[in-house]
């Protein structure tokens, strides 16, 4: 990690680059984990912030998708000023925050936000693309899948009190849905539904990046099984 925070009168300098950031040139706010040590070790280093977009020495160029939108932007900063008001949690434990964060993301607002694209998608699929009897296994069985989903979201929820157990429940969630929704646009595409071929081959294309974003799921299957199924290492 380049992007240094280092100290000031009344808050930090930040100096440095971001890459993958989801809608940066729409916010007005922003996280921000930076390092702010060269002497501590890995991963205490880091210290987490919360940022306002819209100040002096932020300066961004969007990145268009194979999809074509633009759904990131890579963010410069170049001396912009935080408040030491606006840091979250102590000095060097920008990785535990951060780690919270992440899991809150998958197990609560990205696991409901996904399940009701991938219903709105499967729907679709029913109504028109995949009628009659000839897929009805292939569309039942997403069905399931999907229906499991949304009960694997709400024994993450029913978790979230418990930070191990929650932590255990979106590591699986992440998995889960990423690769049900790539199955499924995958068959969409192949069935070649005239009305509604563009939607398909962009929710395909869209849906190439689920299953790296917000933690690969080569590493989410790794911490499954260490965390999870206590498998030896």
């Amino acid at each position: 990690m380049a992007t240094f925070a280092r100290r000031t009168e009344g808050g930090w300098l930040v100096n440095g680059q971001k890459i993958w950031t989801s809608f940066a040139q729409y916010s007005d706010r922003a996280i921000l984990l930076a390092k702010t040590s060269n002497e501590d070790p890995r991963y205490k280093n880091l210290t987490f912030f919360l940022l306002d977009m819209k100040q002096p020495g932020i300066t961004f160029s969007t990145i268009r998708q194979i999809s074509g939108a633009s759904h990131f932007a890579e963010v410069f900063f170049d001396d912009v000023f935080i408040s030491d008001d606006d840091r979250v949690g102590e000095e060097g434990q920008g990785w535990k925050v951060a780690m919270t964060t992440l899991t809150s993301e998958r197990g609560g607002v990205e696991g409901i936000s996904r399940y009701v694209e991938i219903r709105g998608d499967l729907d679709i699929l029913t109504r028109c693309c995949a009628g009659g009897t000839e897929h009805s296994a292939t569309v039942e069985s997403l069905d399931t899948r999907l229906e499991l989903i949304r009960w694997q979201i709400m024994k993450a929820l029913d978790r979230v009190d418990d930070v191990e157990r929650f932590f255990q429940a979106t590591c699986m969630l992440k998995v889960m849905w990423s690769e049900l929704w790539q199955e499924l646009t995958s068959f969409a595409v192949a069935l070649d539904c005239p009305d509604h071929d563009e939607h398909w081959r962009n929710q395909y294309l869209e849906t190439r990046a689920c299953s790296i974003y917000s933690g690969a799921n080569e590493i989410q299957r790794n911490i499954i099984g260490d965390r999870v199924l206590g498998l030896p290492r």
